[in-house]
């Protein structure tokens, strides 16, 4: 069973996913390859490695937004400029998966952060929606190796292994 991840490829109003299993392997792998042919890009990120530092996690900084508008506190998310960068990826994209694996280590340490990345994502995904582009933010609320080893980049390190 694939649960929620199946809709990746789908232009729907139901962008945001709340994934409580661990998705089957192949499935899954199934899935990231219709992804790739498809020219969705799928955006990992291991909430685990941020739970620490919620407001400094890549989650925010997906879409390129990661120079803060001057004046701006370094500290805090930039919704705004968050909302713009989506804007102009949905011109542009086939498809945009972002997928926080570990979600519930975030979700335990800054439930506000959570709640406005949530809201502001919904927000900046209203074109992609208007334009039936997939747009979509999974949070992978149980631990599951599979989905890092199926989702997460590989990094040239990485060649020829498995971890």
């Amino acid at each position: 069973m694939i649960g929620s991840y199946r809709f990746l490829s789908v232009a729907t109003a139901r962008s945001v996913h709340f994934v409580d299993l661990c998705p089957d392997e192949a499935e899954l792998r199934e899935l990231a390859d219709e992804l790739r042919h498809l020219s969705i890009t799928v955006v990992y990120v291991d909430c685990a490695r941020f739970a620490g530092a919620a407001r400094t996690t890549p989650a925010v900084n997906v879409t390129g937004a990661t120079q803060p508008p001057s004046g701006a506190d370094p500290g805090e998310p930039h919704w705004t400029r968050w909302w713009d960068d989506l804007l102009s990826l949905s011109h542009k994209s086939h498809g945009l998966a972002i997928v926080l694996d570990n979600a519930f280590a975030l979700l335990e340490r800054d439930r506000k952060f959570v709640t406005d990345l949530i809201e502001n994502f919904l927000q900046g995904a209203t074109p992609w929606i208007r334009r039936e582009i997939p747009c979509h933010l999974c949070l992978q609320m149980v631990a599951c190796p599979v989905v890092a080893q199926v989702l997460r980049p590989r990094r040239a390190d990485d060649a020829g292994t498995d971890a």
